[in-house]
């Protein structure tokens, strides 16, 4: 129904919908299941996707905090959507909000920092196991410590990126860095959606090298647009997976859009 009692057939504005004081508690949407495809090709539904894409792949080249923002704001497209607000299928990036998306994404990034401090002492013993059995006169044994060496070094990089998304997921929905840090929700997570993080992760890295790669034939000028589509691609599997999440009666996260 629209705000103009005169004229019930007007659709309302998006002010009235972004100011809806009960849109943080109204259910939220759950899935079944991941559309790893549409993940993608939903960027393409905005019928003004265009000048979107033009606009965020132009603020990338802003030094240093350019690629902050513009990662930021995919965040909170999905924020905005996880809270019933914004446009559909999502709000175009726009300057106007460019602190908010920039304060968001560095939350993220300062989380990521801060667990990934975890790794240095295991890649500080995979070096020394490499170091001490690459000396060795035995060739066999040497070859050994490389795969071992190796073997613990990717598998501990594959459980930090598992263990730190959901923690990201959280910063970057609540903007609260101390929430990425709530263990009893990242193991319920794990536990429930640990194979999904596996896919998701591979068929970002391979979505996005492909999509990267085929921008830089286009002498380079692709590349920009193919990164803010792969970080679109990404921020909204992230959703997608805290609604298949929720379906299996995971926990819910208060939304700071």
């Amino acid at each position: 129904m629209s705000d103009d009692s005169s004229n019930p057939y007007v659709s309302p504005s998006t002010e009235a919908f972004r100011e809806h004081d009960d849109a943080g508690d109204m259910p939220l949407e759950t899935r079944e299941s991941i559309d790893y495809f549409g993940s993608i090709t939903e960027f393409f539904d905005h019928p003004e996707w265009v000048n979107g894409l033009l606009m965020a792949s132009l603020t990338v080249l802003i030094p240093f905090i350019g690629a902050f923002a513009v990662l930021g704001y995919e965040y909170d497209c999905v924020a905005q959507r996880l809270a019933g607000r914004g446009q559909r299928p999502y709000s175009l990036f726009t300057f106007d909000r460019f602190g908010e998306y920039l304060m968001r994404a560095l939350w993220v990034m300062l989380y990521g920092l801060c667990a990934s401090l975890l790794i240095i002492p295991v890649m500080l013993v995979c070096f020394l196991i490499f170091s001490v059995l690459a000396s060795s006169k035995n060739e066999v044994l040497a070859v050994i410590g490389i795969v071992i060496a190796g073997a613990i070094y990717l598998g501990t990089i594959l459980f930090m990126n598992i263990a730190m998304l959901p923690g990201m997921f959280r910063v970057a929905m609540t903007n609260d860095i101390g929430q990425g840090f709530d263990f009893a929700f990242i193991r319920d997570f794990i536990s429930k959606m640990w194979f999904e993080q596996i896919l998701v992760l591979l068929f970002v890295a391979f979505s996005s090298g492909i999509m990267i790669n085929l921008g830089y034939l286009l002498c380079c000028i692709g590349a920009l647009p193919a990164v803010v589509i792969s970080w679109f691609s990404m921020s909204h599997l992230l959703m997608q997976m805290y609604q298949v999440y929720l379906s299996r009666g995971g926990m819910k996260i208060q939304i700071v859009p």
